[in-house]
């Protein structure tokens, strides 16, 4: 029976496809709202080798500036850009993220993936089987690829404070890089392993938007399995991401929060809780 994706050991309160419909059905009814406008739904499918990857050339180099197009299912997005990716298969998976990853490349970025140790291999093949010069890249330093244990679970445990300083350090290192900007991917299937401090994973990805703030040149990309997420986590997660893709359709996401109004959501609903038990 598959492990359910929870969030600090609360049950899920819901199936994930009537979450998706209700959430489809909101956003069509705040793109219909005048005064809702600029936050309106977008939804544009993949389209095949339609995708244009434009290369922006300055003195005859890549430029490192907001002009870098980041391209998903199709849709060109602004930023800041945090993306969380609903899949129900692997192939769908690696049939919106590769023109990611190829755009990523072709900027001159450096494109940065966390995958299970077990599944690292078979990242690499499908990659390949796309299209991609995985040694190449990797052997360039432009594609990166590491494990779940030898970053969200470092020591053998998730730590938000330790995790948001890898990536803050990673960010300010970029300047100074060969690297035109930083677009990563990580797979969060590490989080149904309930390791310790899992329950820290929600706070993290809400603080993570910080980090993001002002910058044209880094996109994060969070991989959850459609099939194994309740409806208690949808919430969080919808709530800590400005970016939505459900199968092979990318949303402006409504219901993003900011990090100071999600920790108040949180902590709220954390209080609630232990009154509950204590009672």
């Amino acid at each position: 029976m598959n492990q359910e994706f929870r969030i600090g050991g609360l049950p899920p309160t819901g199936e994930l496809h009537s979450w998706l419909i209700v959430f489809e059905h909101q956003l069509s009814l705040h793109a219909a709202i005048p005064h809702l406008a600029s936050r309106r739904m977008v939804s544009l499918r993949i389209s095949g080798d339609a995708l244009t990857l434009e290369k922006m050339l300055c003195n005859g180099a890549m430029t490192k500036t907001a002009d870098l197009p980041v391209h998903v299912c199709g849709h060109r997005l602004t930023s800041p850009r945090h993306i969380c990716c609903f899949f129900d298969s692997r192939e769908q998976q690696y049939d919106v993220l590769t023109p990611y990853f190829k755009e990523g490349l072709k900027n001159g970025e450096e494109v940065f993936c966390i995958m299970e140790g077990h599944f690292v291999e078979e990242h690499r093949g499908r990659l390949c089987a796309k299209g991609v010069d995985v040694a190449g890249n990797e052997a360039s330093g432009h594609l990166k690829t590491t494990t779940s244990d030898d970053t969200y679970l470092a020591d053998g445990r998730f730590g938000k404070e330790r995790m948001y300083n890898v990536l803050a350090s990673r960010l300010a290192d970029l300047k100074k890089s060969k690297f035109t900007g930083i677009r990563t991917c990580g797979d969060m299937e590490w989080a149904l392993r309930n390791m310790p401090g899992t329950e820290e994973l929600m706070e993290y990805e809400s603080e993570v938007n910080r980090l993001l703030t002002d910058r044209d040149d880094a996109t994060f990309v969070c991989v959850y399995d459609a099939n194994r997420i309740g409806g208690r986590a949808m919430i969080d997660i919808l709530s800590t991401h400005t970016h939505v893709v459900m199968g092979n359709i990318v949303h402006e996401n409504p219901y993003h929060m900011s990090p100071d109004a999600y920790r108040r959501s949180f902590l709220a609903r954390r209080m609630a809780t232990t009154s509950l038990s204590a009672g």
